[in-house]
């Protein structure tokens, strides 16, 4: 799923920039978003550079997460410490799923 995010955020950047001209026709997913939905490339474009970027923001807070669960999971000690970090980095991971 992600590689076909990168694909339509590349696609939408070059869009925007007219690397290959000005036919909506030449970018492949924001043609196919444009045909799918009625909307116009621009709106496409954005759409799919926002996703994008909200994506690329939670997989960062993720890795975030999962770092300092790794780090505090070896500097324990005691079985109770790392199930306490892996309950944790469990409600953490929740909160972000939600947003």
């Amino acid at each position: 799923q992600l590689t076909i995010y990168m694909s339509k955020f590349q696609d939408a950047k070059a869009f925007k920039a007219k690397v290959f001209g000005s036919k909506v026709e030449d970018y492949l997913w924001v043609a196919a978003e444009v045909a799918a939905t009625g909307d116009s490339a621009e709106v496409a474009a954005d759409r799919f550079i926002t996703l994008y970027s909200a994506l690329t923001s939670a997989f960062g807070k993720a890795e975030e997460i999962r770092i300092f669960a790794r780090n505090e999971i070896q500097a324990a000690t005691k079985i109770e410490d790392v199930r306490s970090v892996k309950m944790l980095a469990v409600a953490e991971l929740r909160k972000l799923v939600k947003q």
